[in-house]
């Protein structure tokens, strides 16, 4: 993902992403960071004109499914429907 800095405003991001869509990141916590000619630099300190660069990697979890079949019950209960 990719796109240049179009705004900063306290930790709200606005970026112009490469497809050319305004995307704004809010609420960026104060820990993230960017590396900037080889300095670390925190989302306050960014200005119009940087571009930025992100890898995304997607990670999934494989899930067991599990079933549960009863094969003999006893029924202890039956009761008459009832209108509201």
């Amino acid at each position: 993902m990719s796109g240049e800095v179009v705004q900063v405003e306290g930790n709200t991001l606005v970026v112009k992403m490469s497809s050319g869509d305004l995307r704004t990141f809010s609420n960026i916590p104060e820990s993230r960071k960017a590396l900037i000619d080889g300095k670390e630099v925190g989302v306050r300190d960014l200005k119009p004109g940087t571009t930025l660069n992100a890898t995304i990697t997607k990670t999934t979890t494989p899930v067991m499914v599990r079933t549960t079949t009863v094969g003999t019950g006893k029924v202890w209960y039956v009761g008459a429907p009832t209108s509201s």
